[in-house]
């Protein structure tokens, strides 16, 4: 019997450093938490802090790893053998800033941290993200 699966290829440095910097993995762990901290802002103080830890799970930001194998996965690719040292460099940055994130969500730290590790994101990774007026007026 044959098999009807595509063979599978190495994804390539390219496409991989397309969705690190420009795609859904990296800027889900920011954005799912910049989204949390903006209803609390936007409630205009109804809902507290102790909400946005309700409501945001650390399990459900993933690890880098984790999301390259998924997509690979997905898109019948393997991971890349060999990295670039920018895109070492890039993921590396991007795997210290989630442990960072889930950490400082697990530990309940204060949201203006928890905010400044988001927007790291931008700043160490080149992802792109808006800025929450809010956390700029009042320092992060």
């Amino acid at each position: 019997m044959k098999s009807f699966e595509k063979p599978k290829r190495e994804l390539t440095s390219e496409k991989l450093e397309n969705f690190l910097l420009h795609g859904d993995y990296p800027q889900h762990a920011p954005l799912y938490v910049l989204i949390n901290l903006q209803l609390i802002i936007g409630s205009k103080g109804r809902l507290t802090d102790d909400y946005f830890y309700e409501i945001t799970k650390p399990e459900i930001i993933y690890d880098l790893d984790d999301y390259i194998k998924r997509w690979c996965d997905k898109h019948h690719e393997i991971p890349p053998t060999e990295l670039s040292d920018s895109l070492k460099t890039t993921s590396g940055t991007i795997k210290n800033l989630v442990d960072e994130l889930k950490k400082a969500i697990k530990e309940k730290a204060d949201l203006k941290t928890i905010y400044g590790i988001a927007m790291r994101f931008k700043s160490e990774a080149g992802i792109p993200l808006e800025p929450i007026e809010y956390f700029e007026k009042h320092g992060s």
